[in-house]
């Protein structure tokens, strides 16, 4: 299998939402967080929370996959150490342009 990064994370609600759709989807993926020490923090700000990488044979039908689970979710936003805050209502769409 030839693994290809394919999408940056803005968090780890993202990267649930993600994880859950390619799973059942079945389509191969990896799910690679970046470190947590405090280092790192810089590098999430300007880099993300981590990357979601799939088999190469598999990134059309992927990207439709993640495409349409992101769509579906709201937009939550998240506090200062990047966990979601669940507003009364729900929120807006996506926040990843595919």
């Amino acid at each position: 299998m030839d693994f290809k990064e394919i999408v940056v994370l803005d968090d780890r609600f993202e990267a649930d939402v993600i994880e859950q759709a390619l799973s059942e989807a079945g389509i191969p993926f990896t799910i690679r967080q970046y470190g947590n020490d405090g280092l790192d923090i810089a590098f999430r700000l300007s880099r993300g929370w981590g990357v979601v990488s799939v088999d190469e044979q598999y990134m059309d039908q992927a990207f439709s996959v993640i495409r349409e689970a992101l769509a579906s979710q709201p937009e939550v936003p998240l506090d200062k150490d990047g966990n979601p805050i669940f507003p009364p209502g729900g929120g807006g769409g996506s926040r990843i342009d595919l």
